[in-house]
């Protein structure tokens, strides 16, 4: 058993103070072999009370950034969005945010990965869906109670992107399921609430993400609409 992939956090979204520029965050993943995870919250947005347009700029320092390194030298890259603020931001009526996400979606698609051969032969943009290795992981907060149920329709913007001429694209290509707490009082990891999950928060976290008609089947169905 091994590490498939391996992300850091650059956490420059966040740095008020410029103590984590993102020059320094490219040359570490590259000494270190890692992949880039992208990072963005609810503040990106036109219209939330704390939206600043630092927060745009920085994010797509980041796009920028991975431009100008061949999107890290051809690594998969993650995507870290709060719980749904890309589904936010495909939703959003606001021009700004708009152009910010044809411009996200625009960026995930020309991940060089997709053209690099696969076991085929083939180009991986020419592989269909889910036939080559990770290339976009979106990380999917979801299973307590405090979140989303995950629909078909909330997931369609992250399966696939539709252009302004009305053609299509896959998008992220990998999902990735991970929850911290139930929204009942108990943690799946430290620091979030005061009890740690039992084995009975755990089965009914496994419950949720597995049952049948969960949000991984809906992503499973968008897949299958797109085909």
């Amino acid at each position: 058993m091994g590490i498939d992939y391996a992300y850091m956090q650059p956490n420059h979204y966040w740095d008020d103070k410029g103590a984590r520029p993102l020059s320094r965050y490219f040359s570490d993943i590259k000494a270190h072999d890692l992949a880039m995870e992208f990072e963005f919250d609810e503040n990106i947005l036109e219209g939330e009370q704390n939206s600043d347009v630092r927060l745009k700029k920085r994010f797509r320092e980041y796009m920028e950034g991975a431009k100008n390194t061949a999107y890290t030298e051809a690594k998969p890259l993650s995507y870290y969005h709060g719980t749904n603020r890309f589904y936010d931001l495909w939703a959003s009526t606001a021009a700004k945010d708009k152009e910010l996400f044809h411009e996200f979606c625009r960026f995930v698609i020309g991940n060089p990965l997709r053209q690099q051969p696969a076991a085929s032969g083939k180009p991986a943009a020419e592989q269909g869906y889910r036939t080559t290795g990770i290339q976009d992981l979106a990380l999917i907060y979801q299973g307590g109670s405090h979140r989303l149920d995950w629909t078909v329709d909330e997931f369609r913007p992250y399966v696939v992107h539709r252009f302004a001429d009305g053609s299509k694209d896959w998008l992220f290509d990998g999902f990735l399921f991970l929850e911290f707490k139930d929204g009942s009082g108990r943690n799946y990891t430290v620091g979030y609430e005061k009890l740690n999950a039992r084995r009975t928060e755990w089965e009914w976290l496994l419950d949720r993400i597995f049952e049948q008609g969960a949000s991984r089947f809906r992503r499973s169905t968008v897949a299958s609409d797109r085909r």
